[in-house]
């Protein structure tokens, strides 16, 4: 089963990890605070203390450069075979998805809480099939991720806007 192991750290201490392991499937990603670094592996961690998911859903592969968008979504116990099942229909057409390039479904390994990650070509393609999956449960046609009755969610979810360019990171080396 494919893995994700999630770090967080300085530009350049992150950078050490990824130069150190270039045979690895790892992708940094920045946001407006901080830096992530991603690994992918069926193996075993390459952090010393990763947040660690299993991938339960997934398409694509990571970018060189996009935008990547991370849903947080604490969910009960109880509610996880249910939330995966309807977690799953939320991207089951993603080849007709203007802009998706990729997506990874990730169950916590030691938390509540969930993440969708997905990847797209810009923040607008994001916002524009955000707008279009209310649009569409408006109209009753998608119940992609509407929660069955009772308290499926722990706490409230949330998202995280990071930016992939590897041609950045790599100038960023160089400088």
């Amino acid at each position: 089963m494919e893995k994700i192991f999630i770090t967080t750290g300085t530009y350049p201490f992150l950078q050490k990890i990824e130069a150190k392991y270039p045979t690895e499937k790892l992708v940094m990603m920045f946001s407006s605070d901080h830096v992530l670094l991603l690994h992918e592996t069926s193996g075993k961690s390459i952090f010393q203390v990763p947040r660690k998911y299993d991938v339960f859903h997934s398409d694509g592969e990571f970018p060189r450069k996009g935008v990547a968008i991370f849903q947080h979504i604490p969910i009960n116990e109880e509610n996880r075979p249910i939330f995966e099942y309807h977690a799953k229909k939320l991207l089951d057409n993603s080849s007709t998805v203007k802009g998706l390039i990729a997506f990874r479904m990730l169950r916590p390994a030691k938390s509540d809480t969930y993440i969708i990650i997905t990847c797209w070509e810009k923040a607008e393609d994001f916002s524009n099939w955000k707008k279009m999956q209310v649009l569409f449960e408006e109209d009753g046609m998608l119940s992609k991720l509407t929660p069955p009755p009772g308290n499926v969610y722990q706490s409230p979810s949330y998202i995280a806007t990071y930016t992939i360019d590897r041609e950045m990171n790599a100038s960023q080396e160089e400088n």
